[in-house]
């Protein structure tokens, strides 16, 4: 499935790594290699398995400042609250769960990804080794996961995640979507979030390139056999209206 795959790279503290990622055509792993496989990459020659030096583990929790680990698996994030796991439980089929890590989702940078489209309404950053912010070369304090998907591949291929960090102080989220079949990947999503004292917003995917907060009069730039782009603008004002709605359901009892 990777023909071309020579070496295997085991760097023992994070500089080591970014040593290597300085060279053309290597390709980070932060979990076991399944976003690798899953993304077809045939041809990477070269990958750096970053297992040993970046972090496992979950800082916080809901109504708390939260940092993520980037080798946390997606069931292990899950498992913080049944919040997060109705999001990845749609995201990804239980067999990827807990192989697939955050870094892995960042570094494939799906656009119809809804782990992503919740951490950017969480407003996540992304931060280094020593709690150094990424793409700090490019004058940057930290990198907001919605900035990520300007980056280019073979940038975010060169950055090291550390964390990702954000605030889950008093939001509530949930997720209403469309799709063919209850068990199908949604043809468009919306993740509402309700803030005490803040207007309630949504963030879509299935509509653009990236996740995308809804607003009145939005269009939808996709327009593919699933669904014409009518449909997808039809549908972003409905999913994120039930979305807040849905959010809004258990911080008002």
């Amino acid at each position: 499935m990777l023909p071309h795959l020579r070496t295997i790279h085991k760097p023992a503290a994070p500089n080591e790594a970014v040593e290597l990622f300085r060279r053309p055509g290597v390709y980070p792993l932060y979990g076991g290699g399944a976003s690798l496989i899953r993304t077809n990459r045939q041809e990477v020659e070269e990958v750096v398995d970053l297992a040993s030096i970046i972090p496992v583990r979950i800082d916080g929790g809901p109504g708390r400042l939260c940092s993520v680990g980037a080798g946390v698996t997606l069931q292990a994030l899950g498992e913080v609250s049944s919040e997060m796991a109705a999001v990845i439980r749609v995201d990804a089929p239980e067999t990827l769960r807990n192989s697939l890590t955050l870094g892995d989702v960042l570094l494939e940078c799906d656009p119809n990804s809804l782990v992503l489209a919740l951490l950017c309404g969480l407003n996540a950053n992304l931060w280094g080794p020593d709690r150094e912010p990424i793409a700090k070369d490019r004058g940057q304090r930290s990198t907001s996961v919605e900035a990520w998907f300007g980056l280019t591949d073979e940038q975010r291929c060169q950055e090291l995640i550390f964390y990702v960090q954000f605030d889950w102080t008093s939001v509530h989220f949930a997720l209403e979507k469309v799709a063919r079949t209850p068990a199908d990947r949604p043809i468009v999503a919306a993740i509402g979030f309700v803030r005490p004292e803040e207007p309630p917003y949504a963030v879509l995917t299935g509509i653009a390139d990236r996740p995308v907060r809804y607003r009145e009069g939005i269009t939808s730039a996709i327009s593919d056999y699933r669904g014409s782009a009518e449909y997808r603008t039809a549908m972003a004002a409905i999913v994120s209206r039930r979305a807040i709605a849905s959010a809004a359901a258990p911080a008002h009892p």
